[in-house]
């Protein structure tokens, strides 16, 4: 398995802190509650980030939903929240020119109002989506960007993040030497702020050391992470650590204690369903074992084909949610412009009521006035002959 490959997981699967799977329903409650839009605005984006990893069309209706009332009150800070979770959400079912669009919308609103917090979170965000494109040198634009708005803000956390996310990018580039000085201060600022969950640094940060050739500290590195690995039940990371740590081990040829920590890769990923982790383990464990034993790394070679299976399995479901995700979503933008028509022609039908209206008052009120005038000119005519008739008598 490849480190970079490794680091992109890592990024991508792995969140902060564990999910709470009770807060959709808590945030669901509280929109039932009397609230002000503003409050009711930012719970949406709340309850949107919440399901955006396991329900992304729900996520996109409740950010749709929320940015459609913020819209409508002029509530710009969540407008340019919620533009930046919808292309988020476009980002993780694959729809990169429409999260492209999202984002640079609420970089254009963030802007407009000097809203350096939303700007800054949604520079992180585009660093993410062309992370995803492989360019690097755009990516770390985006995140220095938002490294440099954080700190402005005095917002360790997001600091943090943006840190470790620069790390990851000089890594993917092989530009060692700042990766570990981008990881490391990561990881710094993470003990700092007393995280934890700090496995995803101390992996990140083992992985540079070991392609510095570092293999004493990168070993240092991966040890410390296993506890929070089994503290935080992450099983991808933990896999993913014990494999590390057999590459090492293979490296400085020291078969018995590569195969041990293989084998503890390979034990994990099976108890965790990670496919993935599963036939990279597999695969190690079968070059590891065929020059001793090559029945035992034929029934490992075995072991990788059935993981790969699962996997495409899993692939297949997958593309399958994206599309039924992108058909979703291609129904909601027809039914988008059936109701923006149904709007304009029912406007139009009012204009044309109006114009109608004011014709026909306009034609009675001339019409009227002639009236007034004959009626006036046959006043003023029977004015005079009823005088004409006074002067003959």
């Amino acid at each position: 398995m490849k480190t970079a490959w490794i680091l992109f997981v890592l990024l991508f699967y792995t969140s902060r802190t564990l999910a709470q799977p009770s807060l959709p329903d808590s945030l669901q409650h509280r929109l039932t509650q009397a609230l002000p839009d503003t409050a009711r605005v930012l719970i949406l984006d709340k309850l949107s980030r919440s399901l955006m990893y396991s329900k992304p069309f729900t996520a996109m209706q409740y950010a749709q939903e929320g940015l459609k009332l913020a819209t409508y009150i002029g509530f710009q800070h969540g407008e340019a929240r919620l533009l930046n979770r919808i292309g988020t959400i476009f980002r993780l079912t694959g729809n990169y020119d429409r999260s492209l669009d999202a984002h640079l919308a609420s970089v254009n609103v963030a802007e407009a109002t000097h809203d350096i917090d939303a700007l800054a979170r949604t520079y992180n965000n585009l660093g993410n989506l062309y992370v995803e494109q492989n360019n690097w040198p755009k990516a770390i634009d985006y995140f220095q960007k938002a490294r440099t708005l954080a700190k402005q803000l005095g917002d360790s956390v997001l600091q943090q993040t943006v840190l470790l996310n620069l790390g990851f990018n000089y890594a993917s580039q092989k530009q060692l030497d700042s990766a570990l000085k981008y990881t490391k201060t990561a990881y710094d600022l993470a003990l700092r702020l007393k995280n934890e969950d700090l496995q995803t640094e101390l992996l990140n940060l083992g992985n540079v050391n070991k392609q510095l050739g570092n293999y004493r500290q990168a070993l240092l590195c991966y040890r410390k992470s296993i506890p929070y690995g089994i503290f935080m039940n992450n099983g991808r990371v933990l896999s993913q650590t014990y494999y590390e740590m057999a590459n090492v081990f293979r490296q400085q040829n020291q078969p018995d204690s590569a195969i041990r920590y293989a084998t503890k890769s390979l034990t994990v990923a099976q108890t965790s369903n990670l496919p993935l982790n599963t036939i990279y383990a597999s695969h190690l464990l079968t070059d590891l074992y065929e020059p001793a034993n090559p029945r035992q790394a034929l029934a490992y070679m075995r072991l990788a084909s059935v993981a790969k299976d699962s996997l495409q399995n899993s692939e297949k479901l997958k593309n399958f949610q994206t599309i039924e995700f992108n058909e979703k979503m291609r129904l909601v933008d027809v039914q988008r412009l059936e109701e923006a028509y149904q709007t304009r022609m029912l406007v139009y039908g009012l204009i044309g009521g109006i114009c109608a209206f004011m014709l026909v008052a306009l034609l009675l009120y001339r019409n009227n006035r002639h009236k007034q005038k004959a009626n006036k000119l046959l006043q003023q005519q029977s004015t005079e002959t009823e005088g004409q008739r006074k002067k003959a008598e």
